[in-house]
């Protein structure tokens, strides 16, 4: 199952997000693996234009599993989450904010003849030498 957030971050950006505030749960401020922890949208997983194209450092946390799970099942207002990204120290928000600011270059794959190439991989060209 693929959550909102992970729709809308590469593999690449939630991993340096998750670098970026420490490998640690933002909430209980434990840290944990990177593989771990959970990216969280505050606007309940809606996914907006004003998300994707915005100011997505104000929208988003890092969790440990035990926190996300918490705050969808305790249903924690939008507030208190908006609240608790305001306290963060104004350098990690930079950080992540550089982070989702950063556009990936298109991928061009190569002119190539691959059928060309396969040829060339699979031929064996052995010399046996007697001595």
């Amino acid at each position: 199952m693929t959550s909102a957030s992970e729709s809308i971050l590469s593999p690449v950006k939630a991993k340096k997000i998750k670098m970026a505030v420490g490998a640690a749960c933002e909430l209980c401020g434990r840290e944990y693996p990177l593989r771990d922890l959970e990216i969280h949208l505050i606007q309940g997983g809606m996914v907006t234009p004003r998300i994707v194209d915005g100011d997505m450092e104000q929208e988003i946390l890092v969790l440990c599993p035990s926190c996300h799970h918490a705050i969808h099942a305790l249903g924690c207002p939008k507030e208190e989450q908006e609240r608790l990204v305001g306290c963060r120290h104004p350098e990690i928000a930079e950080g992540i904010r550089d982070i989702l600011s950063r556009r990936s270059k298109p991928y061009t794959p190569p002119d190539v003849d691959l059928e060309q190439i396969f040829y060339d991989a699979t031929q064996i060209d052995m010399i046996y030498r007697v001595c």
